[in-house]
């Protein structure tokens, strides 16, 4: 799952994850890549936040869940 500055937005962010995710991630990034560095950087409401707002996501869209299904098997193969 892409996370990019418009996704944040229709999903209500707050400025203060926002602002961390532009500095972070200008051009968008990979769910993965995104919730690891929140946890890195111990953001854990924002992680929460974040993992939310991704499986809620999934749940309305259910043929989202096979390719981020497929993306996190491939990461962790790699």
């Amino acid at each position: 799952m892409e996370i990019n500055k418009q996704l944040l937005k229709d999903w209500g962010d707050c400025s203060e994850v926002f602002k961390w995710f532009l500095a972070k991630f200008p051009q968008g990034a990979d769910y993965a890549e995104v919730s690891n560095a929140l946890r890195e950087e111990k953001r854990y409401g924002d992680s929460h936040w974040l993992n939310t707002n991704a499986f809620s996501s999934l749940f309305k869209d259910p043929a989202q869940i096979s390719d981020f299904v497929k993306n996190d098997v491939a990461r962790s193969i790699e």
